[in-house]
């Protein structure tokens, strides 16, 4: 049937090309997730101010990311937070060398939280690099390097352990 359609090349050597595509097109790093394999897909949702009542400059704020999400946890720019799972404040990092140039540990500023969260479930922690890094409920936060615009959840489901954070500090997805 395929020499048919392609006359030139022998069936075995088409049936070689065949196998080499599948695998160049399949084979994936361990940080690269294919759109089909994500938990969510990503969301594109409008930005939040960034500053608090009096003018304070916000680390995290939460935006409605829709039906699909519901409230997702955000920077003060709108870009979405992620936690890896397994990673807690009180262990070794899970996310260190290399991967910090993917993940990016969010970094308080002028204030903690959006009214619209629980000031409780935030916190900060001293990385044994030296990196202070804001936490919700007890997940250390990260800006994915992937994420090219405010509210995009693109980063949820990389790797089958990276995912977007609720108002609630659970995982989307």
């Amino acid at each position: 049937m395929f020499g048919a359609i392609i006359p030139s090349l022998p069936r075995r050597s088409f049936a070689c090309m065949i196998c080499l595509g599948f695998l160049f097109f399949s084979g994936c790093s361990d940080d690269s997730v294919s759109q089909s394999e994500r938990a969510v897909e990503p969301t594109s949702v409008a930005a939040p101010a960034g500053s608090g009542p009096n003018g304070e400059q916000l680390t995290l704020e939460v935006v409605d990311g829709g039906p699909v999400t519901g409230l997702i946890l955000t920077d003060h720019r709108g870009f979405a937070v992620y936690g890896v799972t397994g990673e807690t404040t009180s262990g070794a990092p899970v996310c260190f060398g290399d991967c910090l140039d993917v993940w990016i540990p969010l970094t308080p500023r002028d204030r903690a939280v959006s009214d619209r969260l629980n000031l409780g479930l935030y916190d900060t922690y001293l990385r044994p690099d030296g990196i202070d890094q804001a936490t919700y409920a007890g997940v250390p936060l990260y800006l994915w390097s992937g994420d090219s615009d405010v509210g995009i959840t693109g980063g949820a489901g990389v790797a089958g352990t990276w995912f977007a954070l609720t108002a609630a500090g659970g995982y989307i997805g």
